[in-house]
């Protein structure tokens, strides 16, 4: 399925996907995933872009899964350990995730950076020190304010509030894609709902064109930009944070953290 995932989400015959039908199924985002060993799992962005230019071969790409890693596979695209990048790597594949359309899963632990880098399963991973463990004492009451506290615990619940901000967030598709090693920008559609979405590793000033005229606010930072019809929404992005343009949008969401901010 991960090779062949588009014959799953449509109805027709149509090797080249136009004019088909949505099936209701909805798939792993393999082809996605496929690219993290060299950029996310790196902190980079290059080489996204070129896989949602294919999402037309879905019946409603919207509805791909999208992950880093889960009980198998790791985005090193090993099939053997959980994520071991920088921190800062972690956050910026979570926004990536989060922000782009799809439907994100969140391997068990990785809000806590659980077992990173550990063998996730196999002869030489005992379950008690595997990557694939229970979580054991980060679940006792006595524990529960401290695993709570983590940094990333604090991250995905602001992914969330942002996603929740706009339906152009949840249900989009993605259009005008942009990368660099650096960074990465798209604009999401939904119904009238707009986004503008910039993410960058190493702090960046992004440009954007060709956008609806009105009024713009950054759910990250609170910024506000006015524009005409087919204007150009131009911004920084901190490294490893994002920018999050939404129009007519109800400006700061969530409060700042390590990474997004």
């Amino acid at each position: 399925m991960g090779r062949r995932a588009w014959w799953y989400t449509r109805t027709t015959q149509d090797a080249c996907g136009g004019g088909h039908d949505d099936s209701g199924f909805s798939v792993l985002d393999f082809s996605l995933f496929s690219t993290f060993r060299d950029n996310l799992s790196q902190g980079r962005f290059g080489g996204l872009s070129g896989i949602f230019a294919r999402d037309g071969l879905y019946g409603d790409a919207t509805r791909l899964v999208t992950f880093l890693d889960n009980h198998d596979v790791g985005p090193q695209n090993d099939w053997k350990y959980r994520f071991a990048g920088s921190d800062q790597a972690l956050a910026s594949a979570l926004n990536l995730i989060f922000l782009a359309r799809g439907i994100p899963a969140l391997f068990y632990g990785t809000e806590i950076r659980f077992k990173a880098g550990l063998e996730i399963d196999g002869t030489t991973a005992p379950h008690a020190s595997s990557g694939r463990a229970y979580f054991g004492d980060h679940l006792l009451p006595a524990s529960l304010p401290s695993t709570l506290a983590h940094p990333f615990v604090a991250h995905v619940k602001r992914l969330n509030q942002l996603r929740a901000a706009s339906p152009a967030l949840q249900k989009g598709r993605m259009e005008q894609v942009g990368e660099n090693d650096n960074s990465f920008w798209f604009v999401r559609h939904h119904e009238g709902h707009h986004v503008v979405v910039g993410l960058s590793q190493g702090g960046d000033t992004l440009s954007v064109g060709g956008l609806p005229g009105g009024t713009w606010r950054d759910a990250v930072t609170g910024a506000t930009r006015s524009i005409g019809a087919g204007g150009t929404l131009t911004f920084e992005v901190k490294a490893g944070s994002a920018a999050v343009w939404i129009l007519d949008g109800p400006g700061k969401v969530g409060v700042d953290g390590v990474w997004l901010r």
